[in-house]
């Protein structure tokens, strides 16, 4: 899926010429396409954003592609862009020197399923699965901008049928529910349905 889209890519004014694959990281599965003007990192880890530092300043007039990047950028005690202060503020203003393109991320929020999705040009769409048909999933926010984590919880908390809009009482139930929905077997026809 990779080399095709680059393959793609390929065929736009300035950005021909062939393209040097290599491995980065054998243990993360980390690999780089390299050309002129062109370049791609698949699944860059914290551990390899000095890879994607120097494929990025090489190509600064260029395209470059991060794809599936590994690395938590909040939430961690020790942090995937560095330990040391300084270290880690290069990193992140490197991250955020890339335009995301297409995002789908799944989150469960106070017993929510929600689901993060941008795609380039389009804005950032707050998708929520409706807790009594968790099959259906409902758009129920458009931003410019991605939404920090509160700003998720204070737009949950805003749809009437969301979990998050509910008394902490009928969450807790709801949540003790899924939880013993996802620990029961399967039926036994698609035990064997699931075998062959």
């Amino acid at each position: 899926m990779v080399e095709e889209l680059l393959r793609g890519l390929k065929q736009l004014p300035g950005l021909e010429g062939p393209l040097s694959a290599k491995v980065i990281d054998d243990g993360d599965a980390v690999a780089a396409w390299e050309g002129p003007r062109l370049a791609a990192v698949l699944f860059p880890t914290g551990e390899t954003l000095g890879d994607v530092r120097r494929i990025a300043e090489a190509r600064k007039d260029g395209l470059v592609l991060i794809i599936n990047p590994q690395w938590v950028t909040e939430g961690n005690v020790v942090s995937d862009l560095g330990f040391l202060p300084w270290a880690r503020k290069a990193n992140e203003e490197l991250i955020a020197s890339f335009q995301e393109a297409y995002v789908l991320k799944q989150l469960r929020m106070s017993s929510d399923d929600v689901r993060l999705l941008r795609s380039f040009p389009a804005p950032w769409q707050v998708n929520l699965a409706r807790p009594d048909n968790p099959s259906q999933n409902e758009c129920v926010a458009q931003l410019a901008e991605r939404p920090s984590y509160k700003e998720l919880e204070g737009i949950l908390r805003g749809v009437e049928w969301s979990m998050s809009s509910k008394p902490i009482g009928e969450r807790l139930a709801y949540e003790a529910q899924f939880v013993r929905k996802s620990l029961d077997p399967l039926p036994r026809q698609q035990q064997l349905d699931n075998k062959e």
